[in-house]
């Protein structure tokens, strides 16, 4: 699904949403998610390891907290962690760089790069979502900024980083046998020999 952003929260409260149209974005998370079920149309299921990209939005703000005070909005977007030709995620990056991938490509490449995202507004129920329809390169013209950027590995978790994921998004990571297994293998280590 490529929804990020809905009006409403799930306690009703109100968030902000990006407006619909051509922008600026920069790429400032890579999540590892971890190994999740996904049920398709024709009632299959798969399991597939996800990755959830974070996009802020340097022109469009709004003030979360007075102290603070204007912060860019944020896009959310998950997607099965695979560049193969065929994969959405292949499609994304390609579109954002203006060319094809080479053979071997590091994701975390793309942490800071600044694209054009474009963004449309859709209508579920009581809840509008702002979709994602298509990234390109950074138009001409368009100055590129520097903004704060942070990777989560799944295999090696950052438990601080991991703190700063909404509360929901933590939950379904924790869940996984990827966390699971890492959380595992971090007490077995910290265990003191016999003995001593």
């Amino acid at each position: 699904m490529s929804n990020f952003t809905k009006s409403t929260a799930d306690n009703g409260a109100e968030k902000v949403l990006p407006k619909a149209g051509l922008t600026q974005c920069v790429v400032t998370g890579l999540i590892m998610l971890g190994t999740k079920t996904e049920t398709y149309k024709d009632g299959t299921s798969k399991d597939v390891f996800k990755l959830g990209l974070e996009m802020k939005l340097p022109t469009q703000h709004h003030i979360f907290d007075e102290e603070i005070g204007p912060e860019p909005l944020m896009l959310y977007r998950d997607v099965t962690f695979s560049l193969h030709p065929k994969a959405t995620l292949n499609t994304i990056v390609t579109n954002m760089l203006g060319k094809s991938l080479p053979g071997e490509f590091d994701i975390l490449e793309i942490l800071g790069l600044n694209c054009m995202v474009n963004i449309v507004h859709v209508v579920k129920g009581d809840n509008t979502y702002a979709n994602a329809a298509s990234f390109s390169p950074l138009m001409d013209g368009v100055d590129a900024v520097e903004l704060p950027t942070r990777s989560f590995d799944i295999y090696s978790p950052d438990l601080e980083i991991l703190a700063l994921l909404p509360e929901w998004k933590q939950e379904q990571i924790k869940a996984t046998k990827e966390f699971r297994a890492a959380s595992s293998a971090d007490k077995e280590a910290t265990k003191l020999p016999e003995g001593m």
